[in-house]
């Protein structure tokens, strides 16, 4: 956003909306950091603990993004932000790595749970 379109300040709906989106993100990391904490648990190891938290940080990234691309963080013309792509990036990339990951996560349980092996990549 640059200085000459108008920053509309945000009304009751948008407040609704990043106090539902900021408390799924803090249930998130929540979630992380107890998987971080436990993820030698038995049950937690066969999870893919570290594929969850990298589909997480994806949808922090892709959160941050969102909110620079309608406005919600405030650029001015001088800012490096105003002047770069950078929120097409994030987005794209944190929306990338969300689905690469999954399809990791889909990869790993098709070869547990239908092939009944448990190499998770193929042979080298």
């Amino acid at each position: 956003m640059s200085d000459e379109e108008v920053w509309e300040p945000l009304t009751m709906v948008d407040y609704t909306m990043l106090g539902f989106v900021g408390t799924v993100q803090a249930f998130a990391l929540g979630v992380c950091v107890h998987l971080l904490i436990w993820r030698n648990w038995p049950p937690y190891v066969t999870k893919n603990v570290d594929i969850v938290i990298v589909m997480t940080f994806a949808g922090f990234a892709w959160t941050i993004a969102g909110a620079l691309e309608n406005g919600l963080i405030r650029r001015t013309e001088g800012d490096i932000l105003a002047k770069c792509p950078l929120e097409r990036f994030l987005a794209w990339s944190a929306l990338c790595t969300h689905m690469f990951a999954f399809f990791i996560r889909v990869y790993r349980m098709w070869r547990i749970l239908v092939k009944h092996d448990e190499n998770m990549w193929p042979a080298k």
